[in-house]
């Protein structure tokens, strides 16, 4: 079974575009990297959703079961 999750991914492209900024890269290099980093900032944050999601599935009681 894989699990299934909804992402936003709107402001991707604004963190990716900070980022490359904050590197100093210049307008034309940040051009052709943009979507690139702002698919890995999509795919690292689902990744670190998905590793929250299983560390709290493994920390949560089991439920009762019915007598």
């Amino acid at each position: 079974d894989l699990p299934f999750v909804l992402w936003d991914e709107r402001l991707s492209t604004v963190a990716a575009e900070r980022t490359l900024i904050e590197m100093d890269f210049s307008r034309r290099k940040r051009a052709g990297k943009i979507d690139s980093a702002a698919a890995a900032f999509i795919l690292q944050g689902v990744l670190d959703r998905l590793q929250s999601l299983h560390a709290s599935a493994r920390t949560e009681p089991d439920p009762p079961s019915a007598v």
